[in-house]
């Protein structure tokens, strides 16, 4: 109980802070039509790699390890939402069990199918 860290906790708060006071200024910067896309792609890929690469506390509470999984939030929100895709959901809302059922799957791996099955059910859930 005296070792427990009672504010572990923010460092998602810190991660989404940075986060949000960033994004306005480089959706500024990087509207231009085809510069932007480029631009978004390399931060996607960038943060995807080093979530990848990095280790310990780096990987687990950093900006640069997270950007990508915001980026995956946004996109399945401003994504046209032309069509009802039940298998979609279903196949989202299944990447999201290993969370339920505690899987012994590799961090990275868990955060990617994670990740993707929310942004799944976040882009079928908008209709």
């Amino acid at each position: 109980m005296f070792n427990y860290d009672f504010l572990l906790h923010t460092w998602s708060l810190a991660v989404e802070i940075q986060f949000y006071i960033i994004v306005p200024v480089l959706t500024m910067l990087l509207s231009i039509p085809f510069v932007g896309k480029i631009l978004w792609s390399f931060f996607f890929a960038a943060s995807l790699y080093y979530n990848i690469v990095a280790v310990g506390p780096l990987q687990f509470s950093s900006l640069p390890s997270r950007i990508w999984q915001f980026i995956c939030g946004g996109l399945a929100n401003i994504l046209p939402k032309g069509f009802k895709n039940t298998p979609l959901l279903v196949a989202g809302l299944f990447s999201l069990s290993p969370i339920v059922f505690v899987l012994p799957l590799h961090t990275t791996f868990l955060r990617l199918t994670c990740t993707l099955g929310a942004a799944a059910v976040i882009y079928l859930g908008n209709e």
